[in-house]
């Protein structure tokens, strides 16, 4: 059902910058949760394609992505509901 999608392709082409970038570079957010020495091996594995582990890497770019964007919403609330009643 439905189609493959090549994320072990992208990953060694159009988004090769963009993993290393989010994965390789400074302290990614995930390693407070992954051990970021074996991220950074299967990244690198990856890329000097030694295995195709593009959807292990796409499940964690996603997990990156959503840590970089989770603490802006959950500090900056919009809406609070108290009994019923909507407070701003």
């Amino acid at each position: 059902m439905g189609f493959g999608v090549p994320f072990g392709t992208w990953f060694r082409t159009d988004l090769r910058e963009y993993l290393s970038d989010l994965l390789l570079v400074g302290r990614p957010l995930c390693a407070d949760y992954l051990s970021l020495d074996y991220v950074r091996q299967l990244v690198t594995r990856h890329l000097n394609g030694q295995a195709d582990l593009g959807l292990q890497l796409w499940s964690i770019l996603c997990f990156e992505r959503w840590l970089r964007i989770l603490p802006d919403w959950y500090r900056n609330p919009t809406v609070a509901v108290n009994g019923g009643s909507v407070i701003r």
